[in-house]
């Protein structure tokens, strides 16, 4: 039996961020209107954070009162949240990929990835989210055009 640690932790990786770059493209190219994979990483992470109670009392509290709808919200949020991840995550990603691909050291390499899986889960979490309401409305508007 090979030594085969390095190289699945990097397998393992690569199809990871692989699966999230096309779900990031997706949401880039099939949301209405298409946007750019940045402004893809800012939505996920507001359209998460809009649902929590600390976003709606901090609008409560700071949200001009002209603002009234949904779009306005969403719109509040973006402008005056520090996003985690502010740009396409995905070149950095690989970066931080090839680094695990040259690690001699097993104890090195299987931190790395923990703290790549660890640091970006709930951005993960939040693109599966988004690209599963994207499609179930892709899906929705496809059923409404049959007559279903």
């Amino acid at each position: 039996m090979g030594d085969t640690l390095v190289a699945d932790l990097a397998e393992d990786m690569a199809k990871t961020i692989k699966s999230l770059d096309e779900t990031i493209q997706f949401l880039a190219e099939d949301s209405s209107p298409a946007i750019d994979r940045k402004e893809v990483i800012l939505r996920v992470q507001m359209l998460a954070f809009a649902r929590t109670d600390e976003a709606r009392a901090s609008a409560a509290k700071m949200m001009p009162a002209s603002a009234k709808t949904v779009k306005d919200y969403h719109d509040w949020l973006l402008a005056n949240q520090a996003w985690p991840f502010k740009t396409d995550p995905v070149p950095s990603w690989n970066k931080r990929l090839s680094l695990l691909t040259k690690e001699t050291n097993h104890h090195a390499a299987l931190k790395k990835y923990c703290d790549f899986m660890n640091q970006t889960e709930a951005l993960r979490a939040d693109i599966a989210r988004a690209a599963g309401e994207l499609d179930a409305a892709i899906q929705q508007a496809i059923d409404e055009a049959r007559g279903k």
